[in-house]
């Protein structure tokens, strides 16, 4: 219950009919009961017999605080001065905090304008109001420019009354996780006290189609996955692999909740497994986010050695699995404060995460920043994506247009919403490939290395290894021109450097060749500048990747072979191919590759693998392979 701190001067100044004065003191029985339907209707009475009795309109607010009803509260209380004669009635603390309750931040700064101008600086001290200006200045500023953006409410059977919470979404976007919190509502004394009783989590599913705020499907996650029926706020990688969740008070856990992860191999998942002391501590750790680039995971910690009450950190993943040592995103993120719900967009760069640290519009807001531009700050997403509610949970389809968002801006509870998110905050957008890597001859999964690398720039885009059924998605900058390498012990690098992210549209299948006598590896992406046998630097991910297949297999030479197109003369041609071939060999002998091992040879354009009478048709016969000769151990 709200105390009530009646105007000082009212009844000396002012005495309501012995009939009011009767009834204000009915009213405050009823208070004073916590009967309060009862409470309003009598001191609605006493404001009609006597629109001029402040004190009742004290009191009405006070009832509006009690229901949370804050708007109407700083109304009533403003009124109540009007009445008075008062320059304010009530607290100008409590009225500062319930004007920023209602989104009224010009009313809120005019409340510590006021707490300035107080003589009693003891009371309201300078450097708190002044803090407090420049919070409620910052939120005015937001304010400012508001958003076009038309929020949506994901329809039922998503969305019900009770709170759901956003928690991933799928890189095809035809995968929504969220969690149902049940909760429970008491009192101790005249606290409210939310105690969460349950959390359950949902996968929602959908066809592609137009209306984003349509789910077909909605069930329990531990209806087809029982070993994480205890699990919460499950989140799953890109490529679909791996579920990471939190587990509270398990056996084998370091503190209160720890992270868990599963691995899905073929069509079943491993039981649980803690990621270890490097990422759990004995404190409090959740909301864990892999990124996409597969090594990359984001989670939130009370651990000491934070900035505030919960921080966000990360910790990478080796080669083997492993995750490293946990460490803090540092503070252009974490602030005094809370952060929580980090959601790395599928860029691998941009960080989505709630606040309640940097300044907003009250509770915890929503904020963006690019980890990789060391540049950057932490951005308020703005209005109306922020208001006065808590907002939490934030994530963005792959192609950087879509926002699903936890938000309790309508009905007090948590719901999950839609929208088109307004250019100046959205990612950088980008295309997720998906495919699986096969044996070509007996068709079984294998397990490889992914790697994509930039046709424009040389740049390694990214590195990823598949899962144990050869399954792989790798997300990328969307329009980007690439070629991409494959490579898995015992087998052929298969290689293709004529691929574009905006063509990408169907599942790639890509079959390597056992290592065979007499087979040809072409490499596709060993490039050559034009009518030249100078290296492209694009070429040296795929010759890293061949000295890492010699070296694991001793057994293997090569001989490296160069092609040209038919475009010149024969002799201009041999003599071109041959010094590609040899500009490779070098290379190679360079790492450390025995000369014994290797062979280079040039033939011109005497064995095309393609007609000549087109660009495409010579661009597919200007190569360089290698041909597998399997020999004694060098």
């Amino acid at each position: 219950m709200f105390q009530i701190s009646f105007a000082q001067k009212s009844e000396s100044i002012y005495i309501p009919s012995k009939k009011v004065q009767k009834e204000f003191e009915t009213a405050k029985k009823y208070y004073s009961k916590n009967e309060l339907d009862k409470a309003i209707t009598a001191v609605d009475n006493c404001i009609k017999e006597d629109p001029f009795f402040g004190d009742a309109y004290i009191m009405k607010a006070s009832i509006m605080v009690d229901l949370n009803d804050y708007c109407a509260a700083v109304e009533l209380f403003d009124k109540a001065a009007e009445v008075l004669n008062l320059k304010y009635a009530g607290n100008l603390y409590d009225l500062y905090r319930f004007s920023v309750e209602c989104g009224d931040y010009q009313k809120a700064k005019e409340k510590l304008l006021m707490m300035k101008d107080e003589s009693d600086k003891r009371r309201y001290p300078v450097q708190l109001v002044d803090s407090l200006l420049e919070i409620t200045s910052a939120a005015l500023e937001i304010m400012k420019n508001p958003l076009q953006i038309e929020m949506k409410r994901i329809d039922y059977p998503v969305n019900s009354n009770i709170n759901e919470y956003i928690t991933a979404i799928s890189a095809d976007e035809k995968k929504l996780f969220f969690t149902r919190s049940y909760e429970d509502t008491t009192y101790i004394g005249n606290e409210q006290i939310i105690r969460i009783v349950d959390e359950v989590a949902y996968i929602a599913e959908r066809n592609l189609t137009e209306d984003l705020s349509i789910w077909d499907t909605v069930y329990k996650f531990d209806e087809f996955y029982p070993q994480f029926a205890d699990g919460r706020g499950i989140t799953i990688s890109p490529d679909g692999n791996t579920i990471f969740f939190v587990g509270c008070g398990w056996r084998d856990g370091y503190g209160s909740c720890d992270i868990y992860c599963s691995y899905r191999i073929g069509n079943n998942w491993t039981n649980p497994v803690n990621l270890g002391s490097n990422v759990n501590s004995k404190y409090w750790e959740t909301q864990p986010y892999m990124s996409s680039d597969g090594y990359t995971l984001y989670f939130v910690s009370n651990r000491p050695g934070g900035y505030g009450k919960s921080d966000i950190w990360y910790s990478v993943m080796d080669e083997d699995g492993n995750f490293g040592e946990a460490k803090n995103l540092g503070d252009r993120v974490n602030t005094s404060g809370d952060e929580r719900t980090p959601f790395i967009h599928f860029d691998a760069r941009t960080l989505y995460f709630s606040s309640d640290g940097h300044p907003g519009l009250g509770g915890m807001d929503l904020f963006k920043i690019d980890l990789k531009n060391h540049e950057d700050k932490a951005t308020n997403l703005g209005y109306p994506i922020n208001d006065k509610s808590d907002q939490q949970c934030f994530l963005v389809s792959p192609d950087g247009t879509t926002a699903y968002v936890s938000s309790a801006a309508e009905s007090g509870n948590f719901d999950i919403y839609c929208y088109l998110i307004p250019e100046e905050i959205r990612p950088v957008p980008v295309i997720c490939i998906e495919g699986y890597v096969f044996d070509i001859v007996t068709g079984g999964k294998l397990n490889a290395l992914v790697e994509l690398v930039s046709t424009s720039n040389s740049n390694l885009l990214s590195s990823i290894n598949t899962a144990n059924d050869g399954h792989f998605v790798i997300c990328i900058e969307d329009k980007v021109d690439f070629g991409i390498t494959v490579s898995a012990d015992g087998y052929m690098i298969y290689s293709d450097n004529s691929l574009s992210a905006k063509n990408i549209s169907e599942i790639f299948e890509i079959g390597l060749h056992p290592l065979e006598d007499g087979k040809d590896i072409i490499a596709r992406n060993i490039v050559f500048a034009h009518d030249s046998y100078e290296l492209e630097s694009v070429s040296y991910v795929e010759l890293n990747r061949l000295i890492s297949l010699m070296a694991k297999n001793p057994e293997i030479n090569f001989e490296i072979r160069g092609h040209t197109d038919n475009i010149g003369s024969d002799a201009y041609n041999l003599t071109l191919s041959e010094n590609r071939a040899k500009v490779v060999y070098d290379y190679l002998v360079s790492k450390g590759i025995a000369s014994s091992r290797l062979i280079y040879k040039g033939y011109g354009s005497k064995f095309p693998i393609a007609d000549n009478a087109s660009e495409e048709g010579r661009a597919l016969n200007r190569r360089t392979e290698f041909r597998v000769k399997l020999g004694v151990k060098n």
